[in-house]
Parts: structure tokens; C-alpha cells; sequence
């Protein structure tokens, strides 16, 4: 689903932000629309282990410490959330719900803990910067609680 080296282009610039930390650009899939992210040095948010973002549904990015089995749901959540979802209450938990419901068997057991750390880091990230979108941290508290329970239930 990840293709190697899809270029920057007129139509997907690099934010000046972002260019020292890109590694490169990719390709991913989703509901069977292409997006093209860029991959980043997790030096651009050293406090958040593992980002992923979309900001404005303009530039899609994700960490490169995020392991590559993992990128594409990452991705996929994000896209869901701000495109599909948008703006309806809920959305972050529904679109981890989409998101775990296409989790390959042979990845859960690793994935599951995985993303409910990154919940974690996200939610002590807001609480010491306060976001702009007030809905945003009860957003995050839903899937975080969610995958709490997924994750001690086992």
C-alpha cells in the first residue's frame, strides 16, 4: 500500500515546517481513495511518540518511528476522522473503530497497545497545550478508553 519516493508536487507542496524533517514522500490507500503523506523524522514533535496528522485536510504526515505495518491504519484513522467524519461528535472513536476493524489478526496483538500508548502521549500532550478545538480532548479521551478496555480485556 506504501509506495516508495512518490514525489512533492504542485498539487502536494511540503510546508516549510516540515522540509528538515521530511524523509519522504508515500502513497496509502484509503476506502479506495489514494493520498499521498509524508513521512517524518519524529524530531518535527519529539513530544508526541509516533504522530500522524492532517491539519486543515491539507497535509497528511506521519512519524517514521511509527512501524510500517502500522502506517496505513494510522492514516487511515486520520483521513476517516477529517474527511469522512467531520465535525460530527464522536468522530475520533468512530473512525477507530473503522480502523481496528481492519486490523490484520497477525498485527493485533502489537497494534492494540501500540495505538492506546500513542493516545496517551497525545492526551498528556493537550492537557500541558491546550488545543484549539475544544471537543478535541473528549475526542481523544473516547478512543483512548476505548482501547484501554480492548487492551486490559485481553
Amino acid at each position: 500500500m506504501e509506495k516508495n519516493g512518490a514525489p512533492a508536487t504542485p498539487d502536494y507542496p511540503i510546508p516549510k515546517w516540515a522540509q528538515p524533517f521530511l524523509i519522504k514522500t508515500s502513497v496509502v490507500l484509503v476506502d479506495g481513495k489514494r493520498y499521498v503523506y509524508a513521512i517524518l523524522r519524529q524530531e518535527a514533535e519529539p513530544a508526541i511518540p509516533g504522530f500522524v496528522g492532517w491539519p486543515d485536510c491539507t497535509f497528511l504526515f506521519i512519524s517514521d518511528k511509527v512501524p510500517v505495518r502500522f502506517r496505513r491504519h494510522f492514516l487511515a484513522h486520520e483521513v476517516r476522522e477529517r474527511d469522512k467524519l467531520a465535525g460530527q461528535p464522536g468522530r475520533c472513536l468512530a473512525a477507530l473503530q473503522l480502523e481496528l476493524a481492519g486490523i490484520p489478526a497477525e498485527i493485533r496483538e502489537a497494534y492494540l497497545p501500540y495505538r492506546l500508548a500513542f493516545f496517551g502521549a497525545l492526551l498528556l500532550y493537550y492537557r500541558q497545550k491546550p488545543p484549539d478545538d475544544p471537543t478535541l480532548v473528549a475526542e481523544l479521551t473516547a478512543s483512548y478508553e476505548h482501547l484501554k478496555k480492548l487492551v486490559m480485556g485481553r
